[in-house]
């Protein structure tokens, strides 16, 4: 993990699949290991797809210079139009 991170983006060949963001840098230490090994089995699971037939092979394997700030800046506005309430107990039974 990146000394003083707090997120890390997740690209798969040239799209941005993903973005998690923490309140602290520990925060994300703890989590580093899940969200590798979830980021590694996306790729492979796109991999087989695309050896397979299912999914169209990439025209390339980089994102573009733009997907970062498109997905943060998308973030930020579900932030602002978000509603915070309190969550329901459900207990099993």
């Amino acid at each position: 993990m990146p000394a003083g991170s707090r997120g890390v983006a997740i690209g798969l060949f040239n799209r941005l699949v993903g973005l998690d963001l923490f309140d602290s840098t520990e925060t994300l230490e703890r989590q580093w290991p899940r969200l590798v090994a979830s980021a590694a089995s996306a790729l492979l699971d796109q991999q087989r797809a695309i050896d397979a037939g299912v999914a169209p092979k990439p025209a390339h394997r980089r994102l573009d210079s733009g997907a970062l700030d498109r997905m943060l800046s998308r973030a930020s506005s579900a932030l602002t139009d978000a509603t915070v309430t309190s969550s329901v107990n459900v207990l099993p039974g």
